[in-house]
């Protein structure tokens, strides 16, 4: 998972004051984390696999870096179908 997070958005909570919303924000990186951690005996290794970027060449080295094992999950999912 790549979250483009140029403001921070999906890693802080809203943020409030007396007059409304001051920061939007879904702090999503605590719950991956729980999910990942509660799901999978091998957490930590799907975890080091979630980016939080702003960094384009990152994305760009990543994908093409995980492309073969996602078609082949792709191809185990449809071939269950």
């Amino acid at each position: 998972m790549i979250f483009l997070d140029p403001d921070g958005f999906w890693e802080h909570d809203a943020e409030f004051d007396k007059h409304g919303v001051t920061r939007l924000g879904v702090n999503v990186r605590d719950l991956i984390q729980k999910v990942f951690r509660y799901g999978r005996t091998d957490s930590v290794a799907v975890l080091n696999k979630v980016r939080f970027t702003v960094n384009f060449d990152e994305i760009d080295a990543v994908l093409p870096a995980h492309a073969p094992i996602a078609q082949q999950s792709l191809a185990f999912s449809l071939a269950s179908v």
